[in-house]
């Protein structure tokens, strides 16, 4: 009986600290938020894209040349990207081992992946396309827009220029479209309709378009998805502003993640499904910005900035069982300059009090066996 107890301990111990996880709250204002300066040295401007795992990408003005950058951390930390032979290049997103964003060969901007290395540059161009860019990233597929003629084509890879699939809906009446991001087989984008601009979902087919255009609204656009939710803007109310939204896979579903307060714009860049990130227009100047789902879940990460930055943007986020991390760019006004930035708040256990468990999953084992399991509740 004494080793049966001991066991069962063990399991309490293991539940306890796994719920601490599953009810974290989410960061707010008045959480400790700790600012990293990622730019590197020497550079005349940078800015960075999106996180995950501990890095983050973006891109730095080296030498007269912009640079696709990958950092570590910290900002002597970084790695140029830069393909050989490329007059610029950029990294916009990344999600595990690839980076993905473009290059520039002879005044032509080509779609590219990376895996850590200049060395490992792959050109995702298409055939016949006029351009091409690389925006999101996630499970080996790549998601950007191609150009012909001028007009853009939304697009999925998976990892060479052979293999890209035209997601632009024509079915729905679509005449043109762009994909920004992908996450857990969701590519999220937007394609020009009749009235406009409508923000859009897609499951790797262009049969697969769900239209997420809010009711009303005279423009969207989803720039981000993770954990099955997306994050981009509308331009909704009266009078017609920008307001960073949310969706989470319908147009019914749509959040207005607008700030209380704030008499102008407000985008949403990106998300992980928990967190979204982006940006409001208040009053004069753009202001990193970061939410947890709603409006009054509004945090000014550019109120944690120095009085030197002038204006802020945050364009990726990404968070573990500890911290979240926000990444972007302030301008240095005393340095003329945009400088690549991370934001990091750790995330606060729940307050003391009752814990509701819902569900334990699973809820049985065999005796002595040690196992993970997913508690459900609030």
């Amino acid at each position: 009986m004494g080793c049966v107890n001991t066991k069962g301990r063990q399991i309490a111990w293991q539940i306890l600290a796994l719920s601490a996880v599953a009810f974290a709250t989410p960061v707010g204002a008045n959480a400790q938020w700790d600012v990293i300066y990622l730019h590197p040295g020497g550079a005349a401007g940078s800015s960075a894209s999106d996180v995950y795992g501990g890095q983050q990408v973006g891109r730095a003005n080296v030498g007269g040349f912009v640079r696709a950058i990958l950092w570590d951390g910290s900002a002597n930390s970084w790695v140029d990207l830069h393909p050989p032979g490329m007059s610029n290049s950029s990294a916009s997103s990344m999600n595990g081992y690839q980076q993905v964003g473009y290059a520039t060969l002879d005044g032509v901007n080509h779609a590219s992946l990376w895996t850590g290395t200049p060395e490992s540059w792959v050109d995702l161009h298409p055939a016949g396309a006029d351009q091409s860019f690389a925006t999101g990233v996630d499970g080996g597929q790549q998601v950007g827009r191609f150009y012909i003629a001028g007009t853009p084509y939304a697009c999925l890879w998976n990892g060479t220029p052979e293999s890209y699939v035209d997601l632009t809906p024509y079915w729905a009446g679509a005449t043109n479209a762009q994909a920004s991001d992908a996450d857990g087989g969701q590519q999220v984008g937007v394609a020009g309709m009749g009235d406009g601009p409508h923000a859009g979902l897609w499951t790797g087919t262009p049969e697969s378009w769900v239209d997420l255009h809010p009711a009303g609204a005279d423009l969207s656009f989803a720039l981000g998805v993770g954990g099955g939710q997306q994050v981009g803007y509308a331009k909704v109310g009266s009078p017609l502003r920008f307001h960073a939204c949310l969706w989470n896979g319908t147009a019914e579903s749509w959040v207005d993640l607008h700030p209380p307060g704030v008499n102008r714009s407000s985008e949403g860049l990106g998300g992980d499904g928990e967190y979204q990130v982006g940006f409001v227009y208040a009053p004069d100047l753009y202001r990193a910005a970061l939410w947890s789902g709603t409006p009054e879940s509004y945090v000014d990460l550019h109120a944690f900035l120095p009085s030197r930055y002038e204006s802020s943007m945050a364009g990726g986020v990404w968070h573990d069982d500890t911290y979240v991390y926000a990444v972007g760019y302030g301008y240095n006004t005393k340095r003329q300059r945009n400088e690549a930035i991370m934001w990091r708040a750790e995330i606060a256990p729940p307050p003391p009090g009752e814990v509701n468990v819902d569900d334990v999953f699973p809820n049985t084992m065999f005796a002595g066996a040690m196992m993970d399991v997913t508690i459900s509740g609030s």
